[in-house]
């Protein structure tokens, strides 16, 4: 997948190194192994011989739109589609396309990342353009940046317009009003899907022995890393009532404790080997929204985490089972307090929440080649398949991603 870039010679970087299909998992998300082989998936099972019965791999009209269990798993049918154009023969007979990243987004997407990350890009005969540049270079469109969803920038009616939110609603805004808009972002009802991680099962059959004991050595209870104080789902007025009932130290502005991001690695040793349990504290409670605090923040050093931001189906669908305490299950701050007193009681129980380890493993979405890579496949699929994008008229990125009313703990019942 040859880049271009905003110079005005346009010189490559480079060609990207083509991709056979038993090579695919090479241009798929960077792979944090937890211990061997990933579940067969659904969509590994996916036939797109007949291309007049593709599957239908455009997202929801509306994000909320998602049951908690849904049959197939978008992300992995869109990868089952990269793979069936990865193949030699069927990429010479299709066109190149182009995606133009639009200006506003070059310091997130652009040429150090795109180099950095060059060897993983999937062979799905597609250039990439850092723009702008004339639309009519380009197939697709992508913006990135609250500024450029809502200008006034035309897109032609017959260009794929890509809107991607890392953010959740509550920190971001967007109207979808081209015609075809394309909606890449970590809600699973996406038409790209782009989470921040990812649980994948190994097979149910394999046997999975550990006697390794993660409580011990720890003699604190639970630590909270935040930068941000005034969140719209009050995520600190949770921990000060908790407070009331255990210890729980605070790092970072919203607390005494200091973590600068220059020191962080430091910060994260401390976590790994002081305490039994880590506040994933997401800064709003909005649908599918589960960042790095759990998957990077708690389950690479080892502590239990304490999730609220995501609805508990959504922490079911992207976390390994068994894992993680969800504010939810708990009827307040203290009696959530008096069950983590439990656990750390009982090294027996405490440990029941690593059983998950060596089961499966995680997909880390780096939002860079693996993300383009999809992206471009889709604009591919557009030429294919007789569906079009879902109208998703009058519609905006706050009311595609349900979010909670601000200073709600609870989804299913009241504060």
């Amino acid at each position: 997948m040859p880049i271009l870039s905003n110079a005005e010679n346009r010189k490559y970087f480079g060609p990207v190194s083509s991709l056979d299909t038993k090579r695919l998992s090479a241009a798929r998300n960077s792979v944090i192994n937890a211990g061997g082989i990933a579940q067969v998936s659904h969509s590994q099972q996916l036939d797109f011989g007949n291309i007049d019965k593709l599957p239908v791999l455009w997202g929801t009209v509306n994000g909320n739109d998602l049951g908690p269990e849904p049959a197939l798993d978008r992300m992995e049918m869109l990868d089952s589609w990269i793979k069936y154009l990865s193949d030699d023969k069927r990429l010479e007979q299709i066109d190149s396309k182009t995606l133009m990243i639009y200006e506003g987004g070059v310091e997130r997407w652009g040429d150090r990342n795109l180099k950095n990350d060059k060897a993983k890009f999937c062979n799905t005969k597609c250039d990439i353009l850092i723009g702008p540049h004339d639309m009519a270079l380009a197939d697709g469109i992508l913006f990135i940046r609250d500024w450029y969803y809502n200008s006034d920038v035309h897109v032609p009616d017959h260009k794929l317009k890509i809107l991607s939110f890392l953010e959740s609603p509550r920190a971001s805004s967007g109207e979808f009003k081209h015609p075809k808009t394309v909606v890449a972002s970590y809600n699973r009802g996406s038409d790209i899907v782009i989470p921040y991680g990812k649980w994948i099962s190994k097979p149910t059959n394999v046997s999975v022995t550990e006697n390794r004991n993660y409580a011990a050595g720890k003699s604190k209870m639970a630590a909270a890393f935040t930068s941000n104080c005034a969140t719209t789902n009050d995520r600190m007025d949770y921990i000060t009532t908790l407070q009331a009932f255990i210890t729980v130290d605070v790092y970072g502005a919203c607390g005494p404790l200091k973590c600068p991001r220059s020191t962080s690695q430091t910060c994260f040793e401390k976590l790994k080997k002081d305490y039994k349990f880590y506040l994933a504290f997401e800064n709003a409670n909005c649908k599918d929204y589960i960042t790095e605090k759990l998957y990077l923040n708690a389950y690479q050093n080892d502590v239990v985490p304490v999730v609220l931001g995501g609805h508990p189906y959504d922490y079911k669908a992207m976390a390994p089972p068994h894992s993680y305490i969800h504010v939810e299950d708990f009827d307040s701050p203290e009696d959530l307090a008096n069950y983590l007193k439990v656990l750390d009681g009982n090294d027996t129980l405490y440990n029941e929440y690593f059983k998950w380890k060596n089961t499966g493993m995680f997909y880390f979405e780096p939002h860079y080649a693996s993300t383009l890579c999809r992206m471009c496949a889709m604009l591919h699929y557009a030429d294919y398949t007789k569906t079009a994008p879902p109208i998703r008229k009058n519609q905006i990125w706050s009311t595609f991603d349900k979010c909670l009313p601000n200073s709600k703990w609870y989804w299913e019942k009241e504060d």
